[in-house]
């Protein structure tokens, strides 16, 4: 189940050098049937009952 068309989201970074863009969409609309959209509301829970993970280890100079 898709939702209605609404008005347009955008961000604008004023002193970021390059370019920047910024898409909005709604993952809950299709979570139900495509894993990937789903990932993005399991991820974060996962992430809370497993607690916070190592810094990741650097290469010495």
């Amino acid at each position: 189940m898709g939702f209605p068309c609404s008005p347009s989201a955008g961000l604008q970074l004023l002193a970021a050098p390059g370019w920047f863009a910024a898409v909005q969409w709604h993952p809950e609309g299709t979570a139900d049937t495509h894993p990937v959209q789903q990932g993005l509301f399991d991820a974060p829970v996962r992430a809370a009952a497993t607690g916070p993970r190592p810094a990741p280890r650097t290469a010495a100079a």
